[in-house]
C-alpha cells in the first residue's frame, strides 16, 4: 500500500459496533486538531472518501475491519451511501435555521456584546454583581448611589442585555430544533420541528 498522506477522522456509533466517518485531512494536520479515532488511508482513498463527505454521504466501516486491516485500508472496507431526500431536506432546513440565527447576531451587533460584556465588568468591579436571583435588588442600589457614571453603566447593561437575551433564547430554541429535526421520520415533521424559525425569519 502506498505511503499513508490523510487520517481519517471517525466517531464509534451503533453501541461501538461502527465506526462512523466525521473528517478528512491531510496527515501532516493531523494533530492540529485533537480527535478521539482517526485512520490512515492513502490518498485515493482519501479523496474518494473527501469528496464523499462534501456531497453529503454518510461513510461507514466496522470497526473490527477496521482493527483487522490497519494500513492496509482499502475503498471496498468502507460504505458509503447517499443521503436520502429526506435527509437533505433536513440538512437544508437546519442550514437555514443557522442562517437565521447567523442573521440575528450580525444584526445585533458585535459592540451590543461588548457594550453588556463591559458594562457587567464595570459594574463588578464596583461590588455590584447582578444576578437572576438579586436583579431588582441592585438595580435600586446602583440608582440610590447617584452616581452618574456607575447609572450610565447600569443603563448601558440594561440596554445589551435587552437586546441580547432573545438572541440567547434563540441559540437555545436552535439546538432543541436541530435534535428534533434530525429525529423527525418524514419532511411534514421536519416542518413542524422548524417552525418556530420559519416564523422568525
Amino acid at each position: 500500500m502506498a505511503q499513508s498522506i490523510f487520517y481519517v477522522e471517525v466517531k464509534k456509533i451503533n453501541g461501538g459496533v461502527d465506526y462512523s466517518v466525521v473528517d478528512v485531512q491531510f496527515r501532516d494536520i493531523q494533530f492540529a486538531i485533537p480527535i478521539e479515532f482517526y485512520l490512515l488511508v492513502g490518498d485515493e482513498i482519501g479523496v474518494t472518501l473527501k469528496q464523499s463527505l462534501i456531497v453529503g454521504h454518510t461513510i461507514t466501516i466496522p470497526v473490527q475491519t477496521a482493527e483487522d486491516n490497519i494500513g492496509e485500508l482499502t475503498l471496498e472496507h468502507f460504505s458509503i451511501v447517499e443521503p436520502s431526500d429526506l435527509d437533505t431536506y433536513k440538512t437544508q432546513k437546519i442550514q437555514r435555521i443557522k442562517n437565521i440565527f447567523s442573521y440575528h447576531i450580525v444584526t445585533t451587533g458585535g459592540l451590543t456584546f461588548f457594550a453588556a460584556l463591559n458594562s457587567f465588568s464595570i459594574l463588578a468591579s464596583k461590588g455590584y454583581f447582578i444576578t437572576d436571583e438579586n436583579r431588582e435588588e441592585k438595580y435600586l442600589e446602583i440608582i440610590n448611589t447617584g452616581d452618574a457614571d456607575l447609572i450610565e453603566s447600569l443603563e448601558e447593561y440594561l440596554d445589551s442585555y435587552d437586546n441580547i437575551s432573545p438572541i440567547a433564547s434563540m441559540q437555545k430554541s436552535m439546538k432543541q430544533v436541530e435534535i428534533d429535526i434530525n429525529a423527525a421520520t418524514s419532511e411534514e415533521e421536519v416542518d413542524a420541528a422548524s417552525a418556530i424559525f420559519d416564523t422568525a425569519s
